[in-house]
């Protein structure tokens, strides 16, 4: 085989079993509140959202699994390499093993949390090319 050519593989694909899952929430208000503030209930449906949406990462990351009634979240997953640390050369590292890897830099992703990202942000600026700028 010649440097460069990938190989033929025959991807073999597998169906799953997944059951609907319903999150809500309640947030009681008084009539007069509401009247008192008539852009409350817009701040409310904001709030809530940016809530619900903030448990749903943290179920897709750190699921547990059927046993928690959640799905298993990323970290969670077999088959996911994870590096932690919190250390900057930890960083550098984990950057060096997918690159010995060859894995193109769009194919990839990191997780961290806004701190990490910051850290990472004032001693690697060159690498939100790939991240993305801070939010």
């Amino acid at each position: 085989m010649r440097p460069g050519a990938q190989l033929t593989t025959d991807p073999q694909f597998t169906g799953f079993q997944c059951k609907p899952r319903r999150l809500a929430a309640i947030t009681p208000v008084s009539k007069q509140l509401l009247a008192q503030s008539p852009s409350l209930d817009e701040v409310l449906l904001s709030d809530l959202g940016r809530q619900l949406g903030s448990l749903i990462d943290q179920i897709c990351l750190l699921g547990a699994g059927p046993t928690a009634n959640q799905p298993v979240g990323i970290a969670t997953a077999p088959g996911v390499n994870q590096i932690a640390g919190t250390a900057y050369t930890d960083f550098v590292h984990a950057r060096r093993l997918v690159g010995d890897q060859r894995i193109a830099l769009d194919s990839y992703a990191e997780i961290t949390s806004p701190s990490g990202r910051e850290y990472v942000a004032v001693r690697l600026p060159a690498a939100f090319s790939v991240l993305g700028p801070l939010p």
